[in-house]
C-alpha cells in the first residue's frame, strides 16, 4: 500500500476492510483472540499463569506491530489501553514496540465502559448523565416557554432515553441487579417521571414511576438483556429446552438472485373473482392459520382436486403454542406448495387471506426460514404455482372451509410439527415477567402508600392515566 484514503471517503471502509482482514486472519498464539469494529481493534488473551500470559500477549502484540509495519500502519503504545480482570494478571509485564504498557482500571469500548471488576458502576453513571444531557437539548425544541408537555416528555423518554440506557444491555445487564447501580438508575428515572406527571418533588419514586407508567430501569435493562441472551443462545428459560428460537436463514443459503422467482399479487374479493383464476387442469388450494385465545396454534390447507378419489383433501398441522399466526399462515402455504410439487399438478392456484404472508413470499431476498423454504420449493417446481390473496369473510367457500380446518388443527392432541418460537414471543414473555416483578415491588414498597391505596394494581393505573390524558386533551381542545 503506497497511498491512503481520505477520511470519510466512499472507498475508505472497503479499503480498510481489505487491509484489516489480513490481521484478523493472522495466526496468533493459543489463548489469543482478536476482533475489530471499524478502526477499533480488540485483543483478548487468557492464560493459566502470569508467565504464560506475558509470553502470549507479547508475542501477539509483536505479530500485530510487525503486520502494521508491513502495511505502513503504526500502533501507538500511548493510545493502547490495557486492562486486567484478575489481580495476578496485573503483575504481568506487557511490552508493545519496546514500550511498557500500564494497566488501567477501566476502558471504553464501543460505548461501554468496562471496569476491572466488571461492576459497571462507571458505565451506569456515564449513560445516565449522557441521557440527561440529551434530554435537556431535546427539551429546547418542545415548548421551551412553559416547559415540555407531559406527552412530549413521555415520547422522548421511551424513544430516546430508554434506548440510550439499555444500549448493550446484553453485556452489562446483569449488573443492574446490584443495589448501587439500581439506585443510580432510579435517581435518573425519577426526574423523567416527575416531569411526565407534573408532580412535586415530594412525590415518592414508587408513585411517580407508577403514575407515569415507566417500568423501573433496572427491570427494563434486565428485560433487554434477557432478550439479547435469547437472541444469541437461541433458547429461553421461559420455554422448554427443545423449543428453539426461529433464526433467519443465512444469506449464503438463499437462492442465487438469478434463480429467484418473481411472484405477482393477485386479488379476489368475491367468489366470482376467485373462480376466474381456475382454468382447465387447475388445482385450487386454500390455506389458513389460526391461533386461539388459549394459545393453541394450527395450520391447514384444503386441496380441491376434482380428478382425485376424494375431491376435497384436508391437511391439518399442529404448531407449538409459542408460534404466531404469521408463522402458521406461512407454514400452511409451504406445505401446500410441497403438496402441489409432490403431486406434479400442471397448474396450481394457492389462496390465502394473509397479505403479510404473500408480501413475505414476494420478497425475493427474505431470510425468514419458512419463506426461504417456499422459495426453494417454487424453484424446484416444474409447473406454475400462483398465489391469490382473498379477503377474509366475504363468502368465498374454500377460504371459509380452510379457516374452520385451521381452527380444528389448533385443537389437535399431538406433537407439534413446527416448534420454533419467534423473538417477538420471547420479548412478550420477558415484558410480562418484568411487569409482574414491578407489580410485586409496587405492592411491597414502603413509599407510595396513598397512591397504592387508591389504585392497588398497575393495570388500574394504566387505565386511569389513559382516561386522564384523554380528558386533558379534550379540555385543551375546548379551551383553545
Amino acid at each position: 500500500m503506497t497511498r491512503g484514503c481520505v477520511q470519510g471517503s466512499a472507498c475508505g471502509p472497503t479499503m480498510w476492510n481489505i487491509i484489516l482482514d489480513e490481521l484478523l486472519q493472522t495466526e496468533l498464539p493459543e489463548g489469543c483472540h482478536i476482533q475489530a469494529f471499524a478502526d477499533d481493534v480488540l485483543m483478548i488473551v487468557t492464560a493459566s499463569d502470569v508467565s504464560t500470559l506475558e509470553s502470549r500477549t507479547n508475542t501477539a502484540l509483536k505479530t500485530a506491530t510487525q503486520w502494521g509495519a508491513g502495511v505502513k500502519l503504526t500502533f501507538g503504545p500511548n493510545k493502547t489501553q490495557l486492562i486486567a480482570f484478575t489481580p495476578k494478571a496485573k503483575t504481568a509485564d506487557i511490552l508493545m514496540d519496546g514500550t511498557v504498557l500500564k494497566f488501567t482500571k477501566e476502558i471504553k469500548l464501543l460505548g461501554v465502559i468496562l471496569d476491572e471488576k466488571l461492576l459497571f458502576r462507571s458505565h451506569v453513571r456515564y449513560i445516565t448523565e449522557k441521557a440527561m444531557r440529551i434530554f435537556q437539548r431535546l427539551c429546547l425544541y418542545v415548548r421551551p416557554t412553559w416547559g415540555a408537555h407531559s406527552g412530549n416528555v413521555s415520547i422522548i423518554y421511551h424513544g430516546v432515553i430508554e434506548p440510550i440506557i439499555t444500549y448493550a444491555a446484553g453485556i452489562w445487564g446483569h449488573a443492574a441487579k446490584k443495589k448501587c447501580n439500581r439506585k443510580t438508575l432510579e435517581r435518573a428515572q425519577r426526574g423523567f417521571a416527575l416531569r411526565t406527571i407534573k408532580g412535586f418533588r415530594t412525590v415518592s419514586t414508587t408513585a411517580a414511576l407508577a403514575l407515569a407508567q415507566f417500568t423501573p430501569l433496572d427491570l427494563k435493562v434486565l428485560e433487554v438483556a434477557n432478550v439479547e441472551r435469547t437472541r444469541l443462545l437461541g433458547t429461553t428459560d421461559l420455554l422448554p429446552e427443545d423449543i428453539e428460537l426461529e433464526k433467519q436463514t443465512p444469506v449464503h443459503q438463499l437462492l442465487h438472485p438469478a434463480t429467484r422467482i418473481s411472484i405477482p399479487l393477485l386479488l379476489a374479493d368475491s367468489q366470482e373473482k376467485a373462480d376466474t383464476f381456475i382454468k382447465i387442469d387447475t388445482i385450487a388450494i386454500f390455506t389458513d392459520g389460526s391461533k386461539r385465545e388459549t394459545g393453541e396454534v394450527g395450520a391447514a390447507f384444503i386441496c380441491c382436486d376434482p380428478e382425485a378419489t376424494v375431491p376435497v383433501i384436508k391437511k391439518k398441522f399442529k404448531l407449538h403454542s409459542s408460534c404466531s399466526v404469521y408463522q402458521a399462515e406461512l407454514f400452511a402455504i409451504c406445505r401446500a406448495c410441497e403438496w402441489a410439487v409432490a403431486h406434479k399438478y400442471p397448474h396450481t392456484v394457492i389462496y390465502t387471506d394473509s397479505l403479510s404472508s404473500i408480501k413475505s413470499i414476494q420478497n425475493r431476498s427474505n431470510t425468514h426460514p419458512i419463506a426461504s423454504r417456499i422459495h426453494h420449493v417454487l424453484q424446484q417446481s416444474l409447473h406454475p404455482i400462483e398465489f391469490v390473496w382473498v379477503k377474509n369473510h366475504v363468502g368465498i367457500a374454500g377460504n371459509e372451509a380452510a379457516d374452520v380446518a385451521a381452527g380444528g388443527a389448533s385443537r389437535l392432541h399431538k406433537a407439534p410439527e413446527y416448534a420454533k418460537f419467534p423473538l417477538t414471543y420471547a420479548k412478550t414473555l420477558y415484558k410480562k415477567d418484568a411487569r409482574i416483578s414491578w407489580q410485586n415491588r409496587y405492592i411491597s414498597a414502603e413509599q407510595g402508600a396513598h397512591t397504592r391505596k387508591l389504585l392497588p394494581r398497575l393495570e388500574e393505573l394504566l387505565r386511569e392515566s389513559s382516561g386522564l390524558y384523554r380528558w386533558w386533551g379534550l379540555k385543551e381542545t375546548v379551551v383553545s
